[in-house]
């Protein structure tokens, strides 16, 4: 039927991408159902089709599209520079790592403080680049929002501000609560949220990733939720940053938590270990 063909359809496209606005645009002129017989429902119908499609294995591989033409060099772009060393570029993963409570949070808190700040501020060496990250996401995944409301003032004291004052460019997100198959789906939302609002993220920052899988020792859906997040950063031309724990025990300190932590350190821009 033309509505099984227009799943098949939509199935080839997210193959291609995964922004919903770029799908629905490719879909709408190749669509068979006929949707001007439906009045009115002709987005719930794309909508659906949208949702119930799902990329197939196999990504369409253009073989062009791998070798590295001379028209692509040129002086690289960093996002995110710590005393003075490169850490962070538009379209990879920066990896925060460090033993439980050891200050992570702060320092990604002080690294979106960076993005935000109007001036000079203490932002523990952290440099970002405000003519790449205008706008900055921080998802939590552990913590309530009793606790990121604590980090909201402390990243407005950083900046200099009152505690009270409206920061610009930055929003928080708590994940605390979602079921793990949820978190991805959650971050997919949040990206194309942005565009029906028009608040384009250029940074986002997920304190907790391992949330973002069922299980840390499955090498399956860890090397998933890597080509996943691989997937939607170039895609959305996003410096992505993590944080995730560190191994507890002799021999194992200069290793991050499960099959998550080394795909993400093999795939990561940088790797930053903190205490």
């Amino acid at each position: 039927s033309a509505s099984h063909a227009d799943f098949f359809a939509m199935c080839e496209i997210k193959s291609l991408t995964s922004r919903k606005d770029i799908a629905k645009r490719v879909f709408m002129p190749t669509a068979l159902f006929r949707l001007e017989k439906w009045p009115g429902k002709a987005e719930d119908y794309i909508e659906t089709t949208f949702i119930n499609a799902k990329a197939p294995q196999r990504r369409i591989l253009d073989i062009e599209s791998c070798f590295v033409r001379n028209e692509k060099e040129g002086d690289d772009v960093f996002a995110i520079s710590w005393h003075g060393i490169p850490v962070g570029k538009p379209g990879n993963i920066t990896v925060v790592r460090g033993l439980m409570k050891v200050g992570k949070t702060h320092f990604v808190h002080a690294l979106a403080a960076s993005a935000v700040a109007k001036g000079e501020c203490d932002t523990l060496g952290i440099s970002v680049s405000k003519e790449i990250i205008k706008r900055v996401a921080i998802i939590d995944t552990e913590q309530d929002q009793r606790d990121i409301q604590y980090h909201r003032r402390v990243l407005r004291r950083r900046i200099g501000v009152d505690v009270t004052d409206t920061v610009e460019g930055i929003d928080y997100l708590t994940f605390r609560g979602l079921g793990r198959e949820e978190h991805m789906r959650g971050l997919q939302l949040l990206l194309e949220r942005q565009e029906k609002h028009e608040r384009r993220y250029d940074m986002i920052i997920i304190d907790g990733i391992t949330d973002f899988v069922p299980d840390i020792l499955d090498s399956k859906a860890s090397s998933k939720l890597v080509t996943d997040l691989e997937t939607l950063v170039v895609d959305y031309n996003l410096t992505l940053v993590v944080t995730i724990h560190k191994n507890i025990g002799t021999g194992a300190r200069d290793s991050s938590r499960g099959h998550i932590g080394s795909e993400l350190e093999r795939k990561g821009f940088a790797v930053i270990d903190i205490g």
